[in-house]
């Protein structure tokens, strides 16, 4: 038996934020080597503290 993902972009593959909430301005995604500690996708949040 194999498991069916059932949530969009889980994995951060498609390298936006597609399936993601997000809450305020500060949300982004970046692409390239070098970006992400494992991959090339990365998602940032700008936190203001």
């Amino acid at each position: 038996m194999h498991a069916a993902n059932i949530l969009t972009n889980s994995g951060f593959e498609t390298a936006n934020l597609a399936g993601w909430a997000t809450f305020g301005p500060d949300n982004y995604s970046r692409s390239g080597a070098g970006v992400a500690p494992d991959g090339i996708n990365c998602y940032f949040i700008n936190a203001l503290l």
